[in-house]
Formats: C-alpha cells, structure tokens, sequence
C-alpha cells in the first residue's frame, strides 16, 4: 500500500507490468479463505437439501464470521456437506433453524 486516499479507498504500489499504481475500494474486495485441494472438490457431491413445508433447507455446518451490513447482521456460513467456496453470508432470519451453531459463534 502507498496511502490511503478516500474512507475506504487505497493507493497500491503494483508491479510495473501494471503500469503505475491502481486505486480501489476495499468494499469490493473479498476476505481471503484458503482454497481447498482441488482433487477433493472434484470428488465432493453437495448432499440434496432437505424439503422442509416446500421448502429447501441447507443444514448449517458453522458460523464462521459476522458483519453488519445495511443496518442487518449478517453471518458468514460454512454449510454441511459443501466446501468453502460456497460459503455466504446470510442474514439471521435466514437461519432460523441453526440457533445451536449461532450460539456457539457468539460464545
């Protein structure tokens, strides 16, 4: 980083293929999870969600952050069966059957 230049933008020093420098947001970027190894997500089937009143629901592995975001707190989901690349963030109301899991986050 060179400096900062706005609330929430930023000067990078870039390699000079780049030509220069770049400025960006640091709201458009995303936090970096550890990739998992390709070959076992190749060989991972995602388990089919469970009908619940016509319904599709994803079974909660873990909560694994938290953000507030336009005034909603929202939760970063780990989801069972499924590898990190498809965690997302939801809102509490989303996940209304994982008090267990939120509990544990909170503790």
């Amino acid at each position: 980083m060179i400096r900062k230049v706005g609330l929430a933008a930023y000067e990078l020093d870039m390699p000079k293929a780049w030509k220069g420098y770049c400025v960006f947001n640091r709201d458009r970027l995303k936090k970096y999870y550890k990739p998992e190894f390709q070959s076992q997500k190749d060989n991972i089937t995602p388990p089919k969600p469970e009908l619940i009143d016509d319904i599709e629901e994803y079974e909660v592995e873990a909560i694994l952050a938290e953000r507030i975001r336009r005034g909603v707190t929202e939760y970063l989901i780990k989801w069972k069966g499924y590898t990190t690349e498809n965690n997302t963030w939801e809102s509490e109301d989303n996940i209304t059957n994982a008090k267990d899991e939120l509990r544990k986050f909170k503790a």
